[in-house]
């Protein structure tokens, strides 16, 4: 059996996330959500890549698209947000807990449910693209790399056997966790660009940065210098075993972002992807189709793989060769 590997993670993620943040599966509505996340996600990506922006007022196809789609999310969040004041029932979800803290105060200022909305979609929206665009990546990479892979394959057995995987177990998968941080070093989710403002003048490298002045940062480029990873384009988890993960200088590798502004979700995102992957491993291995191309990125606000990633999903105890690749 061949599927887009990309869309299915996507899909994927997706499910996870509105079952974390709004205790509900919406497996039956996922697809037509990936569909309007991509409309939206594309619509960005054109919008900050363009020197002349045509107003978004134009009744041009591509703006009537947006439009839609950017309503469909918005009235799906919305509706959450009324039910939940309207229910009595109490869940266990992040929703719960924003409205929680908003009624009791937990503040300097009240909390409107207009932030309570924004929370919600930047949670739904973030928690998802970039989970899904890793996950991709580390099907790609691991199919590319068999013995990366039998690697992995031995770890998992060791770890889980023929039992679920629970969080406990992502402090005992050490060799899968190295290969998504390499993953993820090689195709940052985030690759381009965050911005940081400069508090106080500084120089840097022989040049002054002055107080209110932006830098801004790729990860993508960070984590593929010569002078921060020896053969950087070279995929090696190893690179983040011990003994050799404390070589990595400070700030040169950037999945989430560094400093004080760190991506919130980090811990989550790494424990899901590594938990995702090793459920798969159980009972799965995932080989490159016949006639698949060398994977091209593009960038979609998160880096993913273009076009169609086309996978065969194999049973484990089938023993077909892989397919050559590269």
């Amino acid at each position: 059996m061949a599927l887009d590997v990309g869309a299915e993670m996507n899909q994927l993620a997706l499910e996870i996330i509105a079952k974390l943040v709004f205790d509900v599966d919406w497996s039956d509505r996922a697809r037509r959500l990936r569909d309007d996340m991509h409309i939206i996600r594309s619509s960005w990506q054109r919008e900050v890549s363009r020197i002349v922006k045509p107003p978004d007022w134009l009744p041009l196809p591509r703006n009537i698209r947006q439009r839609r789609a950017l309503r469909s999310i918005d009235n799906l969040i919305w509706d959450m947000i009324r039910e939940r004041r309207a229910s009595a029932v109490a869940k266990n979800d992040m929703l719960s807990l924003m409205l929680t803290m908003a009624a009791n105060g937990s503040g300097s200022a009240p909390v409107s449910d207009r932030e309570i909305r924004d929370e919600a979609a930047t949670l739904f929206v973030a928690g998802h693209d970039t989970t899904s665009a890793a996950l991709a990546w580390f099907w790609y990479l691991l199919a590319r790399h068999p013995e990366v892979e039998q690697r992995a394959l031995a770890e998992v057995d060791a770890v889980l056997g023929d039992r679920t995987a629970t969080d406990e177990d992502f402090g005992r998968l050490k060799y899968l966790e190295m290969v998504v941080k390499e993953t993820m070093r090689l195709y940052p989710a985030a690759g381009f660009l965050f911005g940081r403002e400069v508090v106080e003048d500084v120089e840097i490298g022989g040049y002054t940065l002055r107080k209110g002045a932006w830098v801004f940062v790729s990860p993508y480029i960070v984590h593929r210098d010569p002078n921060n990873f020896k053969e950087p384009e070279k995929f090696d988890p190893e690179r983040f075993a011990p003994g050799r993960v404390e070589s990595i200088p400070p700030y040169t590798y950037l999945p989430f972002g560094g400093g004080p502004r760190i991506c919130v979700g980090n811990s989550m995102a790494m424990m899901e992807i590594v938990l995702l992957a090793a459920t798969v491993l159980q009972r799965f291995r995932l080989a490159l189709e016949q006639g698949q191309p060398e994977v091209e990125s593009e960038l979609e606000v998160v880096l993913r793989p273009k076009g169609e990633l086309r996978m065969r999903v194999l049973q484990r105890q089938q023993q077909e060769i892989p397919v050559p690749v590269g």
